[in-house]
């Protein structure tokens, strides 16, 4: 697997230019230097320099504590910490903070064993992201159907096409996508539970917010009218085809944004 080095706000900053984000029809490449946008990317590159030296948000190896794996009482209350400090920089008052997601994919990691021949997969990609402290979103919320109309039309949750030898292509839409403007990576996987004619659904992977063809729709800002709102907004997400690898599968924004993509998109497996 490639280590990839601690990164450090700038870095993200960067890392946030060239990705399509639609607001109110409106085309914009950089959130960094977006009025609405620009106040929340600063807010994440302070997290990330931050979770490098602060005894708060660090671990001793300066790995952020969000993506440690807990091995005793004190070490778990240490991330208890962590969760409270992260709280208090944003008054708590940001939805999608980064070390929600970071947890989420840390007890992936530590129930590993859950996701069976894909286990690899989900440790390599939880050390990926812990070594980079990638900012995660997820979608997890499929399409609300119209009840007025007939129950033959296609269905428009994502699913899986087919799978290549560069990954796994997958069609649909998802929504919920809080944080998606500002996020390194997507991580896609079922919220409810899927009846077993859904098995093409069960799916659980991870895209980059940059991938080729992606574009995020967001509502439109609030800070015209509460400043704080530009600071931390929230968020929803959609899709249309795609094509991106599997980190897992298993038969079984800031600120509202939706997610689609033009055209099927490269494959790109998660680092092994």
């Amino acid at each position: 697997m490639t280590v990839v080095p601690p990164r450090i706000g700038s870095d993200y900053l960067s890392g946030l230019k060239g990705r399509r984000i639609s607001v109110s029809g409106r085309l914009i490449d950089d959130p960094a230097t977006e009025p609405g946008f620009a106040r929340m990317a600063a807010h994440l590159a302070d997290y990330i320099d931050e979770c490098r030296t602060c005894p708060e948000l660090a671990d001793t190896d300066g790995t952020p504590l969000a993506y440690g794996l807990a091995a005793d009482g004190e070490q778990l209350a240490r991330r208890g910490r962590a969760f409270a400090e992260t709280a208090r920089r944003s008054g708590g008052l940001m939805g999608r903070s980064p070390d929600f997601l970071a947890t989420v994919l840390t007890g992936w990691r530590a129930g590993a064993e859950h996701f069976g021949d894909a286990a690899d997969r989900v440790i390599a990609y939880w050390e990926h992201a812990r070594a980079a402290n990638l900012v995660l979103t997820h979608a997890i919320s499929d399409p609300p159907a119209d009840r007025h109309l007939a129950s033959a039309g296609p269905v428009q949750a994502v699913r899986a096409v087919r799978e290549t030898p560069d990954g796994l292509v997958v069609r649909g839409a998802k929504m919920l996508a809080t944080l998606a403007p500002f996020a390194d990576d997507l991580l896609v996987y079922p919220f409810r539970q899927l009846r077993p004619e859904e098995a093409d659904q069960a799916l659980c992977f991870a895209i980059p917010c940059d991938a080729l063809g992606l574009t995020l729709h967001c509502r439109p800002r609030w800070a015209w009218a509460t400043p704080a709102s530009s600071r931390w907004p929230s968020a929803s997400t959609r899709w249309t085809p795609y094509a991106s690898s599997t980190m897992c599968s298993s038969p079984g924004t800031g600120c509202s944004s939706t997610v689609t993509w033009s055209a099927p998109t490269p494959c790109a497996r998660a680092p092994a």
